[in-house]
């Protein structure tokens, strides 16, 4: 099967075949004018490298993954490889989470600095994050309510502070040192 034949069957571009080939994902061999040749099989091999990457899985995880399937399936090794590689995500999702919620409240220490209230809570993120409450309306000082002040004083001072930033704030770094 040509090139053009394959990424039309498995629904992606010729330059992501390429792509897959440099990366010894996919293999083909070369008739007498050059061109790439694919075996039958090479849709169903695209279709499980896509599964694989939309999994976040690197390339070299992808690699290592199809060795399995082509030796003959699942192993030990594999669900341990499949494991560490959910685990790292697990991570990745934790210190995202963690700076979605900083940038928050940056955002809401911006917008009262600005004389504005807090923009109105949104839903939570999909990963099901929390969900910082916004500051109490009216009665309160510009400074902030009591309920704000409690959750200064728990984050620590905030980026547009004059006090230095990250008074027991934990970052991945931090969390590496102390564990």
């Amino acid at each position: 099967m040509r090139i053009g034949e394959v990424a039309a069957k498995a629904g992606v571009s010729v330059r992501a075949l390429r792509y897959y080939e440099e990366q010894d994902l996919l293999h083909s061999t070369r008739n007498r004018g050059g061109q790439r040749q694919y075996t039958a099989d090479a849709v169903e091999r695209v279709g499980l490298i896509r599964r694989l990457y939309s999994a976040g899985l690197p390339s070299r995880i992808v690699r290592e993954v199809l060795s399995f399937a082509d030796a003959g399936g699942a192993s030990p090794e594999l669900v341990g490889l499949l494991t560490a590689e959910r685990d790292r995500l697990d991570r990745q999702m934790t210190d995202l989470r963690e700076a979605r919620d900083r940038l928050h409240a940056c955002i809401t220490e911006a917008h009262a600095m600005a004389g504005r209230n807090a923009p109105p809570a949104t839903a939570a993120p999909a990963t099901g994050g929390p969900e910082e409450p916004p500051p109490a309306r009216g009665g309160g000082t510009r400074s902030g309510s009591t309920e704000e002040g409690a959750r200064s004083a728990t984050r620590g001072p905030g980026p547009f502070s004059s006090q230095p930033y990250g008074t027991g704030a934990s970052t991945p770094a931090s969390r590496a040192r102390s564990g």
